[in-house]
C-alpha cells in the first residue's frame, strides 16, 4: 500500500509539474509541517519539556505566518 501511495503521489506530481503548477505545493507541505509541529508539541508537553514545546511552537507560527500569506488557513483548520 505504501509503495502504491508514492507511485500515485510521484504521478500526481508529474502531471503538476508538466502543467507549471508546483506551486501548489507549498501550501500543501507547510500545513503538513505545522501538524508535524503541533504533535511534537503536544509530547513534549506530556513530557514535561516546556522549552521543546516552545520551540514547536514557534514552527508552528512561521508555518501558519506562511499558510496565512498564501490565504490557505483551511489547511490547518483556520478561515482562509
Amino acid at each position: 500500500a505504501i509503495g502504491d501511495a508514492r507511485q500515485t503521489m510521484a504521478n500526481e506530481f508529474g502531471v503538476l509539474a508538466e502543467a507549471g503548477r508546483t506551486d501548489l505545493l507549498a501550501p500543501l507541505w507547510t500545513a503538513d509541517r505545522y501538524k508535524t509541529a503541533a504533535a511534537r508539541c503536544a509530547r513534549r508537553a506530556a513530557e514535561g519539556d516546556i522549552d521543546g514545546c516552545w520551540a514547536a511552537q514557534d514552527e508552528m507560527a512561521m508555518c501558519k505566518c506562511r499558510l496565512e500569506q498564501a490565504g490557505r488557513l483551511d489547511l490547518i483548520g483556520g478561515a482562509a
